[in-house]
């Protein structure tokens, strides 16, 4: 017969069957037990889509922690609708949208337009709305643990076109706490089928979060007297940081009589600075600015009437904590004059694009800028251009110098130049100091401009991020091109100047009747003697596209810190301008006597000056107009003397 050991009495019986007991309770108690038992489907399933074993479980396991064992059973999320997979069998989202979790790993197939993904693994979704208007598709949150890329396609999930504004790389944080998760807000059409791809940066992956939020269904209402309607936008904006705080308007009260009927529309106040925009196109604008501020009046007269809403940009500005918004504004009259407020702030003018063939309009250009925080020379140049009341001003790279002098820069030239950018168009291209050192990048600056014809370089390196490198826009009778850094040789730049189609970005300028000029403007020269050589590919590239666009008769630059003007016969039929003396430190080549590569000058460099100072532009029906206008003296060691505003450079281009 069985019986207890002898040595066991009956109170050590009772301890047993107490912790016995207490072991179960804890068991039965535990959230990891639970949720094991309770998402024991949803891990398998994971996998079985293409997910990592170790980091589906730890996607699945820990969004039960955080949500309860009701995640796992569809209830408070969508594991099992969160199966992503690859073009030929991607995961279809409802249309209502929602919350799904997923994996990335293995090798990558797909890449976007933006943030360097096409070494990363993908996971595909397909989603088709039932209401159109603006969605809100994003990775952020703690559910994401890895840098993600986001895209979006229509029509075609492999070959379909990438939506407009329809790649994001940094937006928002993941897990880490940093800015390294995703966010779209597209247009999206009642029952049009779009594939939505997570993607990794540089090879990165690892477990997400996918949220998509469809656009708001909307009742209309028929009303006699019919309403007046309001123009709308959209914008982007980027994390936190210092702020530089302006005036607080109350907010502004508008209010739209119709017959018998009163409509009365708060507009929010805020604060706003480092206001400027750009041309989008002939009856469009957008606005950029940073503030607490996130609605821009405009109208007609100062009494504004309607009103755009800025949105997040989807490539955020990490050089103070924003917040930074993005207003797009379209449906505006051609060769007009708008009066506009940021926030209730001060009114200004803007003015859209003079008709296709117009001309009569003046442009600055400046390069090698930097802040008043580090350049002395800055604010009185920025004086300057204000003064000269230009259309637009062209910024030929390196705009803040802040990888050098401090993030701060960065904000403090975009204040610096509001004496200006707030009533002319601020159109830029990018330059080294840019992107080649480490505590600066571009997401500092593709953050803070909206371009009428975007451009990607493919061989741009990963550290320049999102599309953007360089772009092309129509100003009244004139084509203007931006070219890139010379991340290979300029050599996808040039193939999609002309090609044997005739169909180039040159080629058509040159077929179009209301195009009389084509200007290009980058950072490095193609002719120089100033501290930094002329790029022989370059000057070769401009040569070839004058031989067969007579149109292109000008080239601008920076790079080299002075002023120099090519003789166009002696520089392949173009003139080659290098306004390199915005505001950073004039660069010698020698610190006295010869402050060039060489003395006296070359045949071809026909008026070159070491001295602060500005190109003005006034473009005619028949022929170009240029000065140099004198800037601050000092800087580094001049080889001219001239006041502030002195004429130094007259020149002609027919």
């Amino acid at each position: 017969m069985w019986g207890w050991p002898t040595t066991l009495g009956f109170a050590s019986l009772l301890t047993l069957l107490a912790a016995l007991h207490v072991a179960r309770s804890a068991d039965a108690a535990s959230p990891s037990r639970q949720c094991r038992k309770a998402c024991r489907d949803e891990i398998p399933a994971c996998v079985g889509a293409g997910g990592h074993p170790r980091a589906c479980r730890r996607s699945v396991l820990g969004r039960c922690k955080r949500e309860g064992v009701t995640a796992c059973q569809g209830q408070a999320g969508e594991f099992s609708g969160a199966l992503a997979g690859d073009c030929t069998s991607p995961a279809v989202i409802p249309a209502q949208g929602g919350t799904f979790s997923g994996a990335t790993s293995g090798t990558g197939a797909l890449a976007g337009s933006c943030g360097s993904s096409s070494t990363a693994p993908e996971q595909v979704f397909q989603w088709t709305p039932a209401v159109s208007g603006r969605a809100t598709i994003q990775t952020c949150g703690a559910g994401t643990t890895f840098d993600t890329v986001l895209y979006l396609r229509s029509g075609a999930c492999a070959s379909g076109p990438e939506m407009a504004a329809g790649c994001n790389d940094d937006a928002c944080t993941n897990a880490t706490g940093m800015y390294r998760a995703s966010r779209l807000t597209p247009s999206v059409a009642a029952g049009q089928t779009y594939f939505i791809v997570v993607d990794g940066y540089g090879g990165a992956q690892g477990i997400f979060s996918l949220a998509i939020t469809p656009p708001a269904s909307t009742t209309t209402t028929t009303a006699d007297p019919p309403a007046t309607s309001t123009s709308t936008s959209t914008t982007t904006t980027r994390p936190p940081t210092t702020t530089t705080p302006t005036t607080t308007r109350p907010p502004t009260t508008t209010t739209t009589t119709a017959s018998s009927s009163t409509t009365t529309t708060t507009i929010p106040s805020g604060t706003a600075d480092e206001i400027h925009w750009t041309v989008t196109g002939q009856t469009s604008v957008s606005f950029d600015w940073r503030g607490s501020a996130t609605v821009i009046r405009y109208g007609l007269t100062s009494a504004y009437g309607q009103s755009a809403t800025g949105q997040r940009p989807s490539i955020v500005p990490f050089s103070s904590s924003g917040p930074f918004w993005e207003a797009h504004i379209t449906g505006l009259q051609e060769n007009t004059v708008y009066h506009y407020s940021v926030g209730g702030g001060s009114d200004h003018t803007f003015k859209t694009p003079p008709p296709r063939g117009g001309a009569g309009f003046t442009v600055y250009a400046e390069g090698d800028i930097g802040s008043s925080r580090s350049y002395p020379a800055v604010a009185p140049i920025q004086a300057l251009i204000a003064a000269g009341r230009p259309n637009f001003v062209l910024a030929l790279g390196d705009l803040t110098y802040a990888n050098a002098n401090g993030e701060a820069d960065v904000d403090q030239h975009f204040n610096d130049v509001m004496v200006w950018s707030q009533d002319a168009a601020y159109e830029v291209v990018w330059g080294n100091h840019e992107w080649d050192g480490p505590t600066d990048n571009l997401k500092n600056y593709k953050g803070r401009f909206d371009f009428a014809n975007p451009q990607t370089d493919p061989a741009s390196p990963s550290v320049s991020c999102c599309g953007e490198d360089w772009h092309w826009f129509d100003y009244g009778n004139t084509r203007f091109i931006a070219y890139p850094e010379p991340w290979d040789n300029y050599g996808h730049w040039f193939s999609l100047m002309s090609n044997t189609s005739g169909t180039g970005i040159m080629d058509q300028a040159q077929a179009d009747p209301n195009i009389r000029f084509i200007v290009t403007f980058g950072h490095r020269p193609a002719w120089s003697t100033g501290v930094h050589p002329g790029d022989t590919i370059l000057a070769g590239y401009t040569s070839t596209l004058h031989a067969t666009h007579s149109k292109y008769v000008l080239n601008l630059n920076g790079h080299s810190h002075d002023y120099e003007r090519s003789n166009p016969t002696l520089t392949g039929g173009v003139t080659h301008i290098t306004s390199g003396a915005g505001g950073g430190s004039l660069e010698n080549v020698h610190s006295s006597g010869c402050l060039w590569q060489g003395c006296p000058p070359p045949a071809w460099s026909v008026k070159r000056y070491m001295h602060f100072g500005v190109v003005k532009l006034v473009f005619g029906s028949t022929s170009i107009s240029g000065q140099l206008i004198c800037g601050p003296a000092g800087g580094g060691s001049n080889d001219v003397t001239c006041n502030s505003g002195d004429v130094m450079d007259s020149f002609t281009i027919q």
